[in-house]
């Protein structure tokens, strides 16, 4: 059955969209990785002889990190007015089974957004590089918190049963432990101080154990469960690209590591620490090779049976962004040009998939406009703040409240505290 127009009820536009908040956040952790890339193909500090082409590129890099912090910006705020206004939206939130995970993706579109901003002030504005660390140090202490809370609510759940099957979007609770992995380290690069820099190698490290084998584990169930028993539901394929993104942020986290620890060790722990990483990355390319034809495979699968539009579209497109510079940096470590090439093919793929992803998005929007335009009017910031102004200069009182004495209005408070208790 093929659709020919954009219809609410059927096809690709018939799921109703969550209101805006923290299920979004993949299309933060998405648009980060525009500028993030920019830096690592064009960079003055990875390829010195496109350092012209760099400067030429630090429009755009600044436009879409610009678009990105009000995209968090505006996520953030109209959670947080809603749940001001209607205070079960911070509980259904968390819920009470795999609801939670929701939050290890604004865990990763933190961490992701401070390494993005980073890099960017310390490229373009060199005397700004201590807002620069404020903004990753920042970024890194909440993301990282929840990085840690996330995984421990989320195994509870399961340990209750209340998680429902695994699939991979599970890998969602861990995920954000790697990212963190990566963001230490990176830190420490930016830091530069010698005690600083081994203190966060050190956290960095006991952030990707972590992640790792968490991460491991949840995908070699989730494989085995959606290949023998239960198919990958249609709505659920997006999230068959989340283990390439284990893959891409292993590589990319060991590199950084090395770069971290060759500014506060030896010469010969920095080598031994690059090799370390290019053995990781040999036992990586095989895993990524097959996460990625699998991942391939059910996107087209997806696409073909008119996969339901859901914030899960904005699941393939960090994935994507994390292989490709661990296979840039492996290919100039190697000294191997195809490794380079297939860097090029990921990043020609990430921006396949965002412009995918951002399409349904304003596609989805526009189908569902009236749903939309009425939270916008629930979550009217101005008016609501006008309402609890006014409330606090001037609290309502009823007019026998004027005529009771000291003695009566405790007594008609307490009436109050009756009736409101057998509501």
């Amino acid at each position: 059955m093929s659709y020919t127009r954009l219809d609410a009820r059927h096809g690709p536009w018939s799921a109703p969209l969550p209101a805006p908040g923290p299920v979004w956040f993949g299309a933060v952790m998405g648009t980060t990785m525009f500028p993030i890339l920019l830096f690592v193909y064009f960079g003055p500090g990875l390829q010195t002889e496109h350092s012209a082409v760099a400067h030429a590129l630090a429009v755009p890099s600044l436009v879409f990190w610009i678009a990105t912090l009000l995209l968090c910006g505006f996520l953030t705020a109209h959670f947080l007015v809603r749940s001001a206004q209607e205070r079960t939206v911070w509980r259904r939130s968390w819920g009470a089974g795999a609801e939670v995970l929701v939050w290890g993706q604004v865990a990763m579109g933190l961490l992701s957004l401070g390494v993005c901003s980073s890099l960017l002030v310390a490229a373009f504005f060199p005397s700004g590089l201590v807002p620069a660390r404020l903004i990753i140090w920042v970024c890194l202490l909440v993301g990282a918190g929840l990085a840690l809370v996330v995984p421990v609510v989320f195994a509870h759940r399961v340990r209750a049963g209340r998680a429902g099957t695994p699939t991979f979007g599970w890998g969602g609770a861990v995920m954000p432990l790697v990212i963190a992995s990566n963001s230490s380290a990176w830190l420490g690069v930016l830091h530069g101080h010698a005690v600083v820099s081994f203190a966060l190698a050190m956290l960095s490290a006991a952030f990707f154990l972590c992640g790792v084998v968490s991460a491991a584990v949840i995908f070699v169930v989730g494989y085995a469960h959606h290949w023998w028993r239960t198919p990958l539901p249609l709505a659920a394929v997006p999230t068959a690209a989340v283990p390439l993104g284990l893959v891409g942020q292993c590589a990319t986290a060991s590199q950084m590591q090395a770069h971290n620890v060759e500014g506060f060790a030896s010469v010969e722990a920095g080598r031994w620490m690059w090799a370390a990483a290019s053995v990781q990355g040999v036992v990586l390319l095989p895993l990524g090779a097959l996460a990625f034809a699998w991942a391939l495979v059910k996107m087209f699968s997806g696409f073909r049976r008119a996969m339901p539009f859901t914030p899960a579209w904005w699941a393939p497109v960090y994935p994507l962004t994390s292989v490709a510079p661990g296979l840039l940096i492996l290919g100039r470590l190697w000294d191997m040009p195809a490794l380079g090439a297939a860097a090029w093919v990921f990043g020609a793929l990430f921006v396949v998939s965002w412009i995918l992803a951002a399409g349904g998005t304003v596609v989805a929007l526009f189908v569902h406009r009236e749903s939309w335009l009425g939270m916008f009017r629930m979550a009217n910031l101005g008016p609501y703040l006008a309402e609890r102004w006014t409330a606090l200069r001037h609290p309502a009182r009823t007019p026998d409240d004027r005529d009771r004495g000291p003695g009566d209005r405790e007594t008609g408070v307490a009436e109050r505290e009756v009736r409101l208790g057998d509501l």
